[in-house]
């Protein structure tokens, strides 16, 4: 009989020791399930590629992150009338990060929740990525291309070192290296000493500094009037706007426009002034750009305040090529309002 008992309490220790060893793995699968729910969760959050992109916009759905992979560009028309990213004329298209799309699509569920300001949006976008005032039209089509550029060997970082580069390496057209050097850091043969280093300014001030041309132009992204700017600039920019690619004609390319400016610059360097017209009319280089691969508007969100919040996010160039080929989702943002207040800021820009 004591033999029964101790192997009946035995089963019963064996028993609930299995119980415990059951329990615990349950406790233990059931754990890693859901961990792999939530992870699967944030995954379904974060955008990886450009339709996936595009349904989101359209279907109001939040989008957590974007694939570093996705990139952006705003097009002038409609969906359907876009073919190219920018304008045929021109050699290479403006491009914007990742986090321009973050940012695009938290004001689009902005928009979702009161569908009357889809044009302050729209406009607000515009104003990031460097539009002035003046160039927005009201009522006018614009296009959100979102692409997958991450192997894109053309993606470059348009730095003034950057433009160089590109320009030597499709037309060999070559900026000496102390004219890269001056535009880069905006400093004056005057300034090229120990006791006056360089300090932080506006771009715009920069490139007035730089050009002669009017600074309250230049901090509307503008260089007009040409008459008011100094003497190498203008020139330069005489001999070189007719072949601006926004102009219809089909000789005004970015490769002609460059071919001109090679013609009337000769065998001598170009003055940082000259090398600055040729950014602006061969390539779309307008006033209000940094020149560091930031955006920078002294329109965005609003005119004032301290220089750092009107620069913006990160900006790219890249080949310009067919929507197909680079297989771009096509967005159709609303018609742009016009501004909501006297002071031009938008109620949906960031303070």
């Amino acid at each position: 009989m004591r033999v029964k008992r101790v192997e009946a309490r035995f089963f019963k220790n064996e028993v609930a020791v299995r119980r415990m060893i059951n329990r615990a793995i349950y406790i233990l699968i059931l754990a890693v399930v859901i961990r792999m729910s939530g992870s699967a969760a944030l995954a379904q959050g974060c955008v990886e590629t450009a339709e996936a992109y595009r349904k989101a916009w359209e279907s109001c759905t939040p989008v957590a992150c974007v694939s570093p992979k996705l990139y952006s560009t705003i097009a002038v028309g409609s969906p359907g009338n876009v073919t190219t990213p920018y304008p045929k004329g021109f050699q290479w298209a403006w491009s914007n990060g990742f986090e321009n799309l973050e940012k695009y699509a938290q004001w689009r569920l902005r928009q979702c929740r009161h569908p009357a300001s889809g044009g302050t949006v729209t406009r607000d976008i515009l104003l990031y990525v460097g539009f002035s005032p003046q160039s927005i039209v009201a009522g006018q089509a614009y296009t959100l291309l979102v692409m997958d550029l991450s192997q894109d060997t053309s993606l470059f970082i348009p730095s003034i070192e950057g433009w160089a580069e590109a320009f030597q390496s499709a037309f060999d057209l070559r900026l000496s290296l102390e004219t890269q050097k001056r535009l880069t850091l905006s400093l004056s043969g005057s300034q090229l000493n120990q006791s006056d280093p360089a300090n932080p300014v506006s771009p715009t001030s920069n490139f007035s500094r730089i050009t002669g041309c009017s600074a309250a132009s230049a901090a509307l992204c503008s260089d007009a009037p040409l008459t008011l700017c100094a003497p190498d600039y203008r020139m330069a920019a005489n001999a070189i706007k007719a072949f601006l690619p926004y102009n219809p004609s089909p000789k005004a390319t970015t490769r002609n426009c460059a071919d001109a400016f090679k013609k009337y610059v000769g065998d001598r360097a170009a003055t940082p002034a000259e090398a600055r017209a040729l950014l602006v009319y061969c390539q779309d280089v307008n006033p209000c750009n940094s020149g560091l691969g930031l955006g920078f508007n002294p329109s965005y969100p609003g005119p004032g305040g301290a220089l750092l919040q009107h620069f913006t996010g990160r900006e790219y160039v890249f080949l310009n090529q067919t929507v197909e080929a680079l297989k771009a989702a096509k967005i159709a943002l609303s018609p742009p309002s016009i501004p909501p207040d006297d002071s031009g800021r938008s109620p949906f820009s960031d303070r």
